[in-house]
């Protein structure tokens, strides 16, 4: 009766294995396709939409980089800086050697900072501090976008 017990509990245990790698290549299929959509949304410039797309691929691949980020980048593009800071912030906290994740962060602090919400983590020190880790990390320093944080940070 104990072996057939045993054999019952290891049929039901290979049978839930199974199943749990079945749900991660259906997860893993749902994710392709709703980041497909998202990604076609990047294109068209519709922010909700990617925001709306990326969400849900962040159901099926929780804290995905490439997910976050372009969800993050499409947050600022709605003016919704707080959760851009969010996104921002969470990639860095999952990778801190990615200098377009320090730099995206700097500038979603910089938004909050002129809207004057006031923390921490947006005065013009931390926001200093991020875009030294995305130069040291090796940010190009060139172009109009760097101007305003020449100016913002005298020793950038």
């Amino acid at each position: 009766m104990k072996k057939f017990y045993l054999q019952i509990c290891f049929i039901l245990m290979t049978a839930l294995s199974f199943a749990q790698g079945e749900k991660e290549v259906n997860n893993t299929e749902l994710y392709n396709e709703v980041k497909a959509i998202a990604d076609s949304l990047v294109l068209a410039k519709d922010w909700k939409g990617v925001v709306e797309y990326h969400t849900k691929a962040l159901q099926y691949k929780p804290n995905d980089p490439i997910s976050l980020l372009v969800r993050g980048n499409a947050y600022l593009g709605l003016g919704e800086d707080m959760k851009a800071y969010n996104d921002f912030d969470l990639l860095i906290q999952l990778n801190d050697q990615n200098r377009t994740d320090y730099f995206s962060r700097a500038m979603a602090a910089l938004n909050l900072e002129s809207e004057g919400v006031c923390d921490e983590r947006f005065t013009k020190s931390s926001i200093c501090d991020d875009l030294m880790k995305a130069k040291n990390l090796g940010l190009p320093i060139h172009g109009p976008a760097f101007n305003i944080f020449y100016s913002f940070c005298p020793d950038f």
